[in-house]
């Protein structure tokens, strides 16, 4: 998968659009989570690509990632699998893991920005509503 990685760059040096969606709406984010490329998810996230787009199931990458990790888990506990097997599937599933953690920093970001947008730009009776934030709870907008 890292011989995939330079090959990325190089399509997104030239201006592809790495928020483009196929006709199922997978986007280069989902694509790189099923199988799991952390190294992908990693250059992608770092060139912005959106970790809250949802495909037609309105599924966003990290509900793939959750759901594969729930089934992978589940083979492990049900199957017999030889010493190598089990090995390559707790990779997999570490794989996800790191992938989660990834898309979890992203999604709260991502949420945090339009939130601090949002407060931005909103008024109740002519107060900000960021000031009003800052006010009630002492949040900051930085």
């Amino acid at each position: 998968m890292s011989q995939k990685i330079p090959i990325m760059k190089t399509i997104l040096d030239h201006g592809a659009n790495l928020n483009y969606a196929n006709p199922q709406d997978w986007t280069a984010l989902h694509q790189a989570v099923y199988p799991p490329n952390p190294q992908a998810i990693k250059l992608l996230l770092e060139r912005e690509a959106n970790p809250l787009a949802k495909n037609n199931l309105g599924r966003m990458p990290f509900d793939i990632a959750k759901k594969h990790i729930a089934l992978l888990k589940k083979i492990d506990e049900t199957t017999t699998l030889t010493k190598k097997t089990r090995q390559e599937l707790q990779q997999t599933i570490d794989n996800y893991k790191e992938i989660l953690k990834l898309l979890s920093e992203a999604n709260t970001k991502k949420a945090r920005l339009a939130l601090e947008k949002h407060l931005a730009t909103s008024e109740i009776n002519g107060v900000s509503l960021s000031n009003l934030a800052k006010t009630i709870v002492g949040y900051a907008i930085k």
